[in-house]
């Protein structure tokens, strides 16, 4: 006789980005969750992304509460935890903070910083601005905040606070940001002293550690930074790029280790296999 299988028992893969950080041992330190494929961060419909890691930190789509040009376009079925469920771009589209900075996102550039963020995402042929706190244009030499793009297939990152800038690739071997393929696109800081800060680029398990002890930054000049972006500048000089599509974007309050990356990695696969 074959038994009964009741619907209800049979097991589902935790697919959740949340679930899926908490798998990896790493829910302690999420400071921030948007996963377009969870019910509870994405409904189906209005303006807001939703974060799920329990701080509040929700995010709009394009710049503002109201349907407008540069809104992303939902894509997949709500709630369905798939590869499918993503936010794709024309090519003038972003997200921002619902809000004003809270000290979080304000201490990102300032002494101190201890961080990491993290985006699932694909691009076709132009992939646009990153994770933007910068006061103007991703490259602008002092402005005061941080932003991440990419520049020769490879991870890139520009931070200020007033008295100095630092900036450079995350990965500077190899290629990584390959168009057309499922990534895991992530950037890592802290901040030891004014003159040793650290820093690490990860994409789908290419793992870079750099230190660098000079500039020497000035902690009394670090003003607020702009509110916070994904995929947008503050001064409009840069959008996601078109065909871009964003499956995830999570950050910790921690900087990440190569081991830690890899066990989220692992736990990632689940969802996306490929990365």
């Amino acid at each position: 006789m074959i038994p009964f299988l009741n619907p209800q028992r049979i097991y589902r893969p935790k697919r959740t980005i949340k679930e899926m950080v908490k798998d990896a041992g790493l829910l302690a330190s999420l400071a921030l969750c948007l996963d377009p494929g969870d019910k509870n961060s994405w409904t189906g419909n209005g303006q807001t992304l939703f974060d799920v890691s329990g701080n509040g930190r929700d995010f709009t789509l394009g710049s503002s509460n109201s349907i407008s040009t540069d809104d992303p376009t939902f894509n997949g079925v709500s709630g369905r935890e798939s590869a499918r469920e993503y936010f794709s771009s024309d090519g003038g589209d972003g997200f921002q903070k619902a809000g004003a900075n809270d000290s979080f996102f304000d201490s990102l550039h300032k002494s101190g910083w201890n961080w990491t963020a993290i985006t699932m995402e694909l691009f076709t042929s132009s992939y646009g601005a990153g994770f933007v706190t910068r006061t103007r244009a991703l490259s602008a030499n002092n402005d005061i905040g941080v932003s991440t793009f990419i520049s020769s297939n490879q991870p890139n990152f520009r931070l200020g606070n007033g008295s100095n800038a630092l900036g450079t690739a995350l990965i500077t071997t190899g290629s990584p940001m390959l168009a057309n393929t499922m990534l895991m696109t992530a950037v890592g800081m802290k901040y030891n002293s004014d003159t040793n800060r650290d820093f690490v680029g990860y994409v789908n398990g290419t793992y870079q550690f750099q230190n660098f002890t000079s500039p020497s930054f000035t902690p009394s000049t670090s003003a607020a930074s702009t509110q916070v972006k994904l995929g947008m500048t503050s001064d409009g000089s840069s959008f996601l790029g078109s065909g871009r599509q964003i499956h995830g974007f999570l950050m910790f309050d921690k900087m990440l280790s190569q081991a830690e990356f890899d066990a989220l990695r692992s736990s990632f696969q689940r969802r996306w296999p490929t990365v």
